[in-house]
């Protein structure tokens, strides 16, 4: 195995600039619309050093940037995160999103290993619901969080710690308050914005669509071409220097956005940034009408999502190798963004029936499986939540007190251990490779082996056994993947490595285990 690589990242974002930079205040609707953002000369994004450049290719054709081939992301739901959730107006404002900085977060999320943060909406909510959905200003950020200056100093304290930033864009509806929205609800046909929306006049005034039936979520019109350019102004001016030099976007509920928009926003962002990256939240359908070509980057990967976890409560290792499988077959020339928790879905503590003993295995599978993995604050300090009880789904976004966490032995030992997995896919080169190709070596219901090899010849093993008893598995690994007898493997997490003889390898597995060789 080799030392694990360090990502570079060039200096997309220069703090004192910023700093001296004078705030602009929110512009009034009429000047959102018609003063679009105006971008800066593109030399201002030119890579620092040759070295830079080689992971930072453009991005032109849609391919995926280099950066996230190898990348392991890390998602902050903000508002939750920063324990403001909610009615805005139940919280004053204040920079909170420093948090990651002064309370030592970025910090932690470097040493797990992860290499990109993704921030959850961060924009001025309407003052309704205010989860961070529901956006009022696509131009400031919420002040319960702070300020764009405050964004500017978390993203520019990220690329200091080696990561990325990411933020959750909310395109395909506003909040309530949004501008364009208030006006409609106040004007009816009147107001030049009623095409901006899915708008009527009923029995009891104005009634605007709103996505999944709910009110407070009003739908956006992408086939009028204002609406476009506003939001492509949004997606161009946080990437911009002016902004907050962020790296990249996840895009809500992009399945709902019908592709063309899609593919003119990308290409408006890479003229922005060539090399930034656009995540496409897809939660059904066939992934290839939105990721590809021109269009997205990448997607998260929902139809995968249940098999790493279920198939270790139901002890049927068939489901995840047949989602493995069904992902390579459909989605195989594409790099998507893997998951085993997130802000919508029961943390995996909570999702797995024997999470003592089958935590390991889901992060192993999440980590060394094909695609690029994203891991949910909280879940490697072993943290709670579901649905269900006094608070609701907030129970999978609440606040966290890291030093606190970490004095526990418990919370302190389950990071210590996802570190290990997250630096061991960093440290080999077919693990890395969110692109190395994976092969099924063994299959039962409690046992699963893969390989992975990477386009440099570098192979790696993954065997486990869910079982709480010991099991042995022979691995094909002659006819599998064409290793030659008398190859050894080294493994990095303790155990003695293994040899190939006459095609195969023989592996002795602990109850409730992983065990992962590799070649150089």
């Amino acid at each position: 195995f080799e030392e694990p690589v360090q990502v570079a990242h060039e200096p997309s974002f220069n703090a004192a600039a910023a700093a001296a930079a004078p705030h602009q205040p929110t512009s009034t609707a009429q000047q959102q619309t018609q003063q679009h953002y105006a971008p800066p000369a593109p030399a201002a994004h030119a890579p620092a050093a040759a070295a830079a450049a080689a992971t930072n290719t453009p991005d032109d054709a849609g391919e995926v940037p280099g950066w996230y081939v190898g990348a392991v992301v890390y998602c902050v739901q903000t508002l939750g995160f920063c324990g403001v959730e909610g009615p805005p107006a139940n919280f004053d404002a204040a920079p909170r999103l420093e948090m990651l900085i002064n309370d030592g977060w970025l910090q932690h999320i470097a040493s797990l290993g992860c290499t990109v943060l993704y921030l959850g909406p961060l924009m001025e909510t309407s003052s309704e619901l205010g989860h961070g959905y529901d956006t009022k200003d696509y131009f400031s950020v919420d002040p319960r969080l702070g300020s764009v200056d405050t964004l500017r100093r978390v993203v520019a304290a990220a690329h200091d710690a080696g990561l990325r930033v990411i933020v959750d864009g909310v395109f395909n509806h506003t909040g309530r308050d949004h501008f364009a929205c208030r006006d409609v609800l106040e004007n009816g046909r009147a107001s030049q914005y009623w095409d901006w929306f899915y708008a009527h006049e009923g029995p009891h005034g104005v009634e605007i669509e709103g996505w999944e039936g709910h009110h407070g979520l009003p739908r956006l019109n992408h086939a009028n071409p204002a609406v476009r350019q506003h939001l492509i102004d949004a997606g161009r001016f946080w990437l911009s220097a002016e902004g907050a030099g962020i790296d990249g976007w996840r895009l809500d509920v992009a399945h709902e956005v019908d592709p063309g928009f899609w593919r003119e926003f990308a290409s408006a962002c890479r003229a922005e940034r060539s090399d930034c990256l656009l995540l496409a939240e897809l939660m059904h359908g066939d992934y290839n009408t939105h990721v590809g070509p021109g269009l997205l980057n990448s997607g998260i990967n929902y139809q995968l999502s249940k098999a790493l976890w279920s198939s270790l409560n139901d002890k049927n290792y068939f489901e995840l190798a047949h989602s493995l499988d069904r992902d390579e077959s459909m989605y195989g020339h594409l790099v998507l963004t893997n998951f085993i928790g997130n802000h919508d879905t029961p943390r995996i503590a909570s999702r797995l029936s024997n999470p003592n003993e089958h935590y390991m295995l889901a992060a192993a599978s999440l980590l060394f499986a094909r695609g690029t993995p994203c891991l949910y604050y909280g879940d490697e300090l072993g943290l709670e939540g579901a649905p269900g009880g006094p608070l609701g789904d907030n129970a999978m976004r609440q606040k966290v007190d890291l030093r606190e966490t970490l004095a526990n032995g418990n919370a302190h030992a389950r990071f210590e251990a996802t570190s290990r997995l997250v630096h061991l896919r960093q440290s080999h080169a077919a693990l890395r490779d969110a692109t190395s190709a994976q092969t099924t070596l063994v299959l039962t219901n409690e046992t699963f082996a893969f390989a992975r090899k990477s386009s440099c010849g570098a192979t790696a093993l993954v065997a486990f056994n869910c079982s709480g008893n010991a099991a042995t598995v022979h691995l094909p690994v002659g006819e599998k993947v064409g290793m030659a007898d008398g190859t050894m493997l080294s493994e990095p997490l303790g155990g003695s490595g293994a040899t190939a003889h006459s095609g195969m390898i023989a592996l002795d597995l602990p109850p409730n285990s992983v065990r992962v060789l590799g070649t150089r």
